[in-house]
């Protein structure tokens, strides 16, 4: 390729990388642009060079790619999304060969593609139940809300986000119509719509994370907030644990799942039942009777429907909060055979090691964070259940610990489920079954 200095290159991009930089090859060596895609032919700026590859920025395009398509977006320089310009069959495509490259590549497992389930969103835009946004209150008391931009601390202010939930984007709306105390300050407010339930309307918390000590013209939109009728519950971080319980989710199987404030909770409602439905399959299947262990269980969304009367179900994550919106879902659903522990996966597997290896424990699900359970999996093998199901939103780091417990488990299933459309990120949950 031409090099027109030290620095400035063109480069055609020939794949894309998982983190959505595009990958083109200097004499052999991977340059990661960020912003391409597959087809570009750009001009970029090297701004870091290892012994392996070097780190490009774009500088602009030369030619575009023929995936390129029109953004339904107009804030093409917001960080939200890395592929509003790519097709989501294609998007698809890519997602399917990050994990079947991360398995080879760091779990040393080989699977083709074709051996790996796909599972497309249901629907591709206003699918996210959860956003966190970054503000800025103005000297005239007006307020700028939105994201960061690309690979920056900029903010991007925006009027409506293309891939947040429709109650969501009303209090983006009424955030950047409001007047406030003319105090100039920078905050960040998670926004989570609460879906329509039995009597009560669509409605959104919003949790405030001041940024600096000061607070007076977040006092004034925090009272602005709290009088909406779109608002459930709104608050300052410091006090969220002390947020009520709210109802979030009837599902189709007639349970009802609750959450609060501030608190995980998948943000593609239609690809979590999704993912559920695989999880419950799977363990149908098997005696109806088996001991089932939930790790990093969060507030019980991957066991609660697994609770039968027959098998013995127990959860355990570290989050105090979530483990009491666990144990009221257990109460409020009246479940049998079911109960949840607030303590570290890591900490329950030490104490608890000899009492496990003693039970018919038959499965055991892991949906860590995204750095994985590597520190888990000494204990898991000495437990020796007959089956793991683990869930993940890293391909990496889930291709780590599988090649950690490779030796003794063979992988049954792996499914993809695309739970963030014009992202790169992807869940994938993997079925596991001893040699």
């Amino acid at each position: 390729m031409e090099q027109f200095d030290r620095t400035t290159i063109e480069i055609a991009i020939e794949k894309v990388a998982f983190g959505s930089q595009g990958i083109g090859f200097l004499d052999g060596k991977a340059v990661f642009v960020a912003e391409a895609l597959p087809g570009d032919l750009v001009e970029a700026e090297i701004v870091k060079n290892k012994k392996n590859y070097s780190e490009a920025k774009l500088v602009r395009i030369i030619k575009k790619s023929s995936l390129r398509v029109s953004s339904p977006c107009p804030y093409l320089s917001c960080g939200g999304c890395q592929w509003l310009e790519a097709p989501v069959s294609t998007q698809l495509e890519w997602k399917k060969s990050f994990v079947a490259e991360a398995l080879s590549r760091v779990g040393k497992i080989e699977l083709q593609k074709q051996e790996i389930n796909l599972h497309p969103s249901p629907t591709t835009s206003f699918y996210r139940n959860r956003v966190l946004l970054r503000g800025t209150v103005r000297q005239d008391g007006s307020i700028g809300v939105g994201y960061f931009k690309k690979a920056s601390r900029t903010q991007i202010p925006v009027e409506n986000c293309y891939i947040a939930a429709n109650g969501i984007n009303r209090i983006i709306d009424l955030i950047r119509n409001a007047r406030v105390s003319s105090e100039e300050q920078k905050f960040r407010i998670e926004l989570q719509e609460f879906p329509k339930f039995e009597d009560r309307e669509c409605q959104v918390s919003a949790v405030l994370h001041p940024v600096e000590k000061k607070t007076k013209s977040l006092d004034s939109l925090l009272q602005i907030l709290k009088s909406h009728s779109d608002i459930i519950w709104a608050g300052y971080s410091k006090g969220v644990l002390d947020a009520p319980i709210f109802p979030f989710e009837l599902a189709p199987d007639g349970l009802v799942y609750f959450t609060a404030p501030g608190q995980f909770f998948q943000v593609n409602l239609l690809q979590n039942y999704k993912l559920r439905q695989i999880v419950e399959k799977f363990c149908d299947d098997l005696p109806s009777d088996t001991f089932v262990l939930d790790l990093f269980c969060g507030s019980g969304n991957l066991s609660l429907s697994l609770a039968n009367g027959l098998r013995s179900v127990v959860g355990v994550e570290q989050n105090t909060k979530s483990i009491q919106i666990a144990s009221h879902s257990v109460s409020y659903n009246k479940l049998k055979g079911i109960s949840y522990h607030a303590e570290s996966s890591l900490n329950y597997l030490k104490n608890k090691l000899n009492l496990l290896s003693k039970k018919n424990l038959k499965i055991v699900i892991a949906d860590p964070p995204r750095a994985g359970m590597k520190e888990c999996i000494t204990f898991l093998l000495k437990m020796n259940p007959d089956y793991i199901i683990y869930a993940s939103c890293d391909p990496l780091t889930l291709a780590r610990d599988l090649n950690l417990l490779s030796h003794k488990y063979r992988i049954k299933n792996v499914e993809v489920l695309d739970f963030f459309p014009h992202t790169y990120h992807v869940e994938s949950v993997v079925f596991l079954q001893k040699v």
